[in-house]
């Protein structure tokens, strides 16, 4: 990690001198109203926002350097997350497929049960019990 500290403290250092020729720049007032004086001010102004511009982009490409260094050390570590990922979708998918199956086998068992519950008391109530439960088990 000392690389990424050596550039976050020169990112830090260019954001730092961007902000002094900010003040710098602030601190020119306005312009002069005399052409020699205004000349200068003019070479200033330029020069100072020419600085700011220039350190404001060393600045972000520092940190953009740090953020792509920090992605290429964790990216093993992703990949290996993702990989453990979608290894548990395909179990969590097995767990949904198993307990699909197990809605159906207790359908299966509700229609067996009613069939029974039919065959001992053959009353409209259990009839209608055998309907429920058969269109349940085709539903399910």
């Amino acid at each position: 990690m000392a690389i990424a500290d050596d550039l976050n403290s020169s990112a830090e250092l260019c954001a730092n001198a961007a902000d002094a020729a900010t003040t710098k720049l602030i601190d020119l007032g306005p312009r002069p109203a005399d052409p020699a004086a205004a000349a200068v001010w003019d070479h200033q102004d330029t020069l100072l926002k020419n600085n700011i511009s220039v350190l404001n982009n060393v600045s972000s490409t520092l940190s953009a350097v740090i953020v792509s260094n920090a992605l290429q050390q964790v990216w093993p570590n992703l990949q290996g997350l993702s990989d453990e990922t979608n290894s548990a979708q395909g179990d969590i998918n097995a767990i949904a497929d198993i307990s699909k199956a197990m809605v159906k086998l207790a359908s299966i068992i509700d229609f067996g049960v009613a069939v029974v519950a039919l065959a001992a008391q053959p009353t409209p109530g259990s009839a209608g019990a055998v309907v429920t439960a058969f269109g349940k088990m085709i539903a399910s």
